[in-house]
């Protein structure tokens, strides 16, 4: 019985593992694609010539400016 608990215990740890490392695999294909977005958030941004220092909301308010309609 003892043996018996041993060896589903150490078959628990290796599956946990194994999914640990599963998980770490997917967050990394993740954030690979986030960073694949964001650069190409940041090209976009950069052809509108907007800069790093330009909040959205101001851009935000002055579009909603331009067409004369003052509220978000």
């Amino acid at each position: 019985m003892e043996s018996q608990i041993i060896t589903m215990l150490t078959d628990l740890d290796k599956e946990m593992k194994s999914m640990r490392s599963e998980m770490n695999q997917e967050i990394s294909e993740m954030n690979k694609r986030f960073d694949a977005i964001d650069a190409k958030l940041d090209s976009i941004v950069e052809g509108f010539g907007f800069t790093t220092t330009s909040s959205d909301f101001d851009f935000l308010l002055s579009k909603s400016k331009r067409t004369g309609n003052g509220s978000l």
